[in-house]
């Protein structure tokens, strides 16, 4: 057998992207909720990268992403993050920060 154990190989996924414009985890978990129940088919468990460029570190972020994930979203990863210290909290959560491009 010459094939190795695992192989790295590049595609592209299309995913939600939601942008998050408020700080109180409670408003974005209930209009991630109103959103859900709307197309229940297509977002329900649905894999989400979330952008967070009107977020600073002053967002309780452990709160907001268990607001998101209460909803029964996935987070794959975050983008638009500018701010270096919700850089950190997003990492220390462990979610990658995504580069957008």
């Amino acid at each position: 057998m010459s094939q190795t154990p695992i192989e790295f190989k590049g595609s592209s996924f299309t995913l939600s992207v939601v942008h998050l414009h408020h700080h109180d985890p409670a408003v974005i978990r209930k209009a991630l909720q109103d959103k859900i129940d709307q197309a229940s088919d297509f977002l329900k468990n649905a894999p989400v990268v979330l952008n967070v460029s009107t977020l600073s570190a002053d967002v309780n972020w452990k709160l907001l992403q268990q607001a998101v994930l209460a909803t029964g979203l996935r987070i794959v990863g975050v983008s638009g993050c500018k701010d270096e210290a919700l850089k950190r909290m997003i990492a220390r959560a462990g979610l990658p920060v995504l580069a957008e491009g």
